[in-house]
């Protein structure tokens, strides 16, 4: 599995800044492994409650080192997007 830095450089590929910018949200992303280091960690925040709740916690957008102005919901989609591929869970069914 991938470490929250790897993640970060990803989203610096995407929308620019510095992997800084984006480490917090992606280690929040991926804390869940200290409950099961696999992939079942992602069911508890890879979701659509998940990106919700990463907007609470870091806010509606996130300021880049470069000055751009992304909301935080793209880079929580993103991240949940890229473990679902298909289609998001959410937590009724």
């Amino acid at each position: 599995m991938a470490h929250p830095y790897h993640h970060a450089l990803s989203s610096v590929k995407k929308w620019g800044g510095s992997i800084e910018d984006y480490l917090p949200v992606h280690a929040w992303f991926d804390e869940s492994k200290a409950i099961t280091a696999d992939f079942r960690h992602r069911a508890l925040r890879h979701h659509a409650e998940g990106i919700f709740m990463a907007e609470t916690i870091f806010g509606a957008t996130l300021t880049l080192s470069s000055g751009r102005v992304i909301p935080t919901r793209w880079l929580a989609s993103n991240m949940s997007a890229r473990t679902w591929v298909t289609s998001l869970p959410s937590q009724i069914g």
